[in-house]
């Protein structure tokens, strides 16, 4: 908020000032897809989720 850049927008060294375990990974989660993606439990957005959601409520018609 400080510099005004979106969390994609900071470099890995800006990152971790916040946690030195951040690692280059977190790139992967820090898009829409990635962000979705993570949220791979039971009721989460991860389209693996939504599909077997999906699955269960048609199985319950």
């Amino acid at each position: 908020i400080k510099h005004n850049k979106d969390l994609s927008e900071l470099t890995l060294e800006e990152l971790q000032t916040f946690s030195n375990q951040i690692t280059d990974d977190v790139f992967n989660i820090l898009t829409l897809e990635g962000s979705v993606a993570a949220r791979d439990h039971l009721g989460g957005t991860a389209p693996k989720q939504v599909h077997t959601a999906i699955k269960f409520a048609r199985s319950q018609r």
